[in-house]
This record gives C-alpha cells, structure tokens and sequence, in this order.
C-alpha cells in the first residue's frame, strides 16, 4: 500500500483524468479523516464523551478512509497498463510519420479480417520483418549464448522505479533469448533470412519494452528518450532488451468450419490485463531453445508445440491421456513470419497458425476443470468462437472523416482522427463459448464442457491483431497460388 501511495503523490495534475480523480480521492479520504477526529476532540471537550460510542465512530471513520485507499489501488491497478505502455495508435502515428501523404504511415498495416463482408478494417502498426510464404528457404539461426545484453545507466539507474511501475503484476525473472541482429534473405546468406540471437532476462525486458511510457519524470520516458524518431532503432543498438515472444492462433476445424481459442487472461496479468490475447501468446523459452540441436526447425515448429503443451490447462485424467495425445500429435503448426511491435519499442514476435482437426465440444472435454493459473500472464478462462464471429468494434468515421478532401494541409489531422478513433476500439465476439466446469453432473473427476455466454466486446493484446494481419496476408497467398495454378 505504501509503493501505491508514493506513486499516486507523484503524479502530475492535468496528466490525465485519472491522475486527478485517484488525487481528489487520496484528499478525501486523508482530510476527512482528520476533519472527522477532530470533530470528535472538540465534542468530547466540550459536553464530556461516551467513550463506546465514539470509539466505534471513530473506528468507522478510519475503516471508511481505508476503503478508499483499497479503491484508489484497485483503480490503479485497472489502468497499470496505459501507464507503462501505451499501445494507442493515435502515437504511434504522431511518431512514426511519413512526410509523403500519398505513402502509408510506417508500420502502419490495414486490412480485413473478413473482406467478405461491410466491416471497418483493422490497423495495427507492425514492422514486418519477414513473411514466411514470401522465404520458402527457410531460416538462417547464429546462436551467440555467451552474449548478454545488459541496460545502460540511465535504466539502471532507475530500475527499481521502472520495476515498481510493475506492482499490480506477477514477475518472474529468468535468462531468455534476445534478438540480437537480423538480416533479410539474400544470396549471401543462401536466400535466407538471417537471425542472430543473444541472451537476455525477464527482468530487463520489464524494466525496457514493457515499461516504455512510464513517466520517470515530467515528460521524461524511455520512448521519449530511445524511440521517439520516426523508426525504430536497428536491433544492434537497441537500448530495449528485445527478448523474442511467440504468438500464435489456434484453430479447432469442425465439420470444415474454423474456430479460434480465444484465453481471456486475470486482473493481475503483466499486460492485456482481463483482455483477450492469441490461443498462445508467450516468449521463447531459453531452456527448450538451448537444448535444441536443430535450432532452425525448433524456432519453426518445436517451440510452438512444446509451449502449446504447457500454457493451457490440459486435463489430468489419465483415461483421457490417449486421445489428449492423439490430438496434440496431429496439430498442423504453420509458421507465418517475424515482426518487431512499435508499441513495445520494437520486441521481436514469431507468428504462427496451429490447426487441429477437433470438434470444439471435444476439445473442451481435455481441459482440466481445477485449473487454478499459476503462471505469470495465466489465463482466467478460455472462449472459443468462429472465425466468421470476430470482428474490431470500432466507432464509424466521423462527418469530418467522411467528407473532408484530402489535401496536403489536413491529411495529417484526419489521419489522428482515425487513429483516435481505433484507440478506442475493442474486440467484438459473437455467440461465443466458455470452457467450464461441468456443474450439472456429480461425479469423482468433473470434465469441462461449452457454454454459450452473452456476446461481448474484450480490450486486445495489439500483436493479436498483428497476427491476424499476417494470418490474413497468408490466406491471400493460398488463394493466389490456387489461381495462378487454374
């Protein structure tokens, strides 16, 4: 409770809404507290007490000034995430900026989840490294494992600030591979994409990538400071820790029609907090990656299916271990490519596919029902919902937006009305489906089933949209072979 308190007094009046309101309830609570025993010392002095009486109000008193403590930490804690990181697309607009307006923005990626059909388009900004369908020779991997990235002085100097920005987080910290250097496919290199890793630790990712909006000072912040030019620092001289994440989409295909596991993760995530993410969105874990002998295939596939395995909450029975690893056995795992997030100063995600021939109420049945999350960025709860059923809940364009002519004085600030508008997108799932515990029948070892839940619109990890786009891209790529065949 102290750290809480040691931040909200730092904070900056006319910052945000929040600042203010958490501050103007921090001064209620304190000098009503005060107002209130002082109210009491003068009663008592001047018409004598009964000592029961006040003791209890004054208790009272205090437990209601506690409350509201509880509250302004609870309140912090909701919106921990904007002030570590800001993933709003109105910023990175603002940063990385082209000065030709007839150009896309850098990084900047829209597209159609469902082109099919009337819908707004997704934006997200990711700077695409490689697109696998478009390097069919493969990877090129140079492991350097006694190289160790360390934080300058600046960061260390500041570490323990940049570490308690992460209070309302679990943390973990451990050795884990750094994407050091990349080099596109050449002839060189044998046509290959070329990605030389290093090693780093979870603790300095946190005290980088995923605290880069947090406020030192006034207007002092490690963007503001190592990347705020309008692209992202080459991955040698990056002052971010850059450990490489994995993201990938698990699909149940059912009768020919695909449906997405969808985690929906706790209050007390690192980010993305009671928000929706990939089916696996993790790091590449240094242990699997270190006793690989194969690197290549095991940044391809390997890793995608050792960490399936572990993140989400298989069942125990062991009646059902055949079919559990039947199925995990035949999972179609497609590696789609190699991005860098601007949001996150440019940390290094692999994308994936994973297809399993399933139906969904099967699936359900190998969850395990006691799940209780134990893991830093465990998932609350799992949905599944087809694919056709997702879609960006976004504000429609503003008059302005719609009836504006581009011109080279305001295409600018209809850009930034659109990119505030995406700000405040969410992420709409119709008729989805929960995986819970069977509470309906009696039995020694309870199983998981469906259930259908209201539909709903969740708060989304940006590199979930990410992988959509390279998703998406991948399908185009598939329907334009098939095309250029016939």
């Amino acid at each position: 409770m102290e750290d809480e308190l040691k931040r909200f007094f730092k904070f900056k009046w006319g910052k945000s809404k929040l600042d203010v309101t958490l501050m103007v309830l921090l001064l209620i609570s304190l000098f009503g507290g005060i107002g209130y025993l002082l109210h009491l010392v003068k009663d008592c002095w001047d018409t004598g007490w009964d000592v029961y009486i006040n003791l209890i109000a004054s208790l009272l008193a205090f437990i209601f000034a506690f409350l509201i403590i509880l509250l302004i930490s609870w309140v912090y804690k909701r919106h921990e995430d904007e002030l570590k990181v800001s993933y709003k697309n109105s910023q990175m607009l603002k940063i990385y900026k082209n000065i030709n307006k007839d150009e896309k923005h850098k990084y900047r990626q829209e597209f159609h989840l469902h082109p099919e059909k009337h819908e707004q388009p997704c934006i997200v900004y990711c700077d695409k490294l490689f697109f696998c369908n478009e390097n069919t020779n493969g990877i090129k991997i140079i492991d350097k494992p006694d190289t160790y990235f360390e934080v300058n002085h600046f960061i260390e100097l500041h570490a323990v600030e940049l570490l308690g920005a992460h209070s309302a987080s679990k943390t973990t910290n451990e050795f884990t591979p750094r994407l050091q250097d990349f080099e596109k496919a050449s002839d060189k290199n044998g046509n290959k994409p070329v990605l030389t890793i290093a090693r780093s630790t979870y603790v300095n990712h946190l005290l980088t990538n995923r605290v880069l909006d947090y406020q030192i000072a006034e207007d002092v912040s490690l963007r503001r400071m190592y990347e705020s030019i309008d692209v992202l620092t080459e991955l040698p001289i990056s002052k971010m820790s850059n450990h490489i994440g994995i993201n990938a989409l698990l699909f149940l295909i059912e009768d020919g029609t695909r449906y997405l596991v969808m985690p929906h993760r706790g209050k007390d995530a690192t980010v993305v907090k009671d928000g929706v993410t990939a089916s696996l969105a993790t790091r590449l874990m240094v242990e699997g990656y270190e006793k690989a002998t194969n690197k290549e295939e095991y940044i391809k596939e390997t890793c995608v299916r050792e960490e399936i395995k572990k993140k989400l909450p298989w069942t125990k029975d062991e009646k059902k271990k055949t079919a559990l690893t039947s199925l995990l056995d035949n999972m179609k795992i497609c590696f789609l490519g190699l991005a860098r997030d601007p949001y996150e100063g440019g940390k290094p995600t692999l994308f994936y596919t994973i297809d399993l021939e399933t139906k969904c109420d099967d699936f359900a049945s190998l969850m395990y029902p006691d799940y209780v999350p134990q893991d830093i960025d465990a998932i609350k709860d799992i949905m599944i919902v087809e694919w056709n059923n997702i879609s960006l809940d976004v504000a429609e364009p503003s008059e302005v937006e719609k009836t504006t002519t581009r011109t080279d004085d305001n295409y600018t600030k209809l850009d930034q009305l659109e990119a505030e508008r995406y700000d405040e997108a969410k992420l709409k799932l119709k008729n989805p489906r929960r995986i819970e515990k069977d509470k309906s029948k009696k039995s020694e070892k309870p199983i998981c089933i469906l259930k259908d839940i209201k539909d709903k619109s969740f708060i989304f990890e940006q590199n979930l949209i990410a992988n959509f786009w390279f998703y998406t891209k991948q399908q185009e790529y598939i329907k334009q072979q098939i095309d250029n065949k016939a």
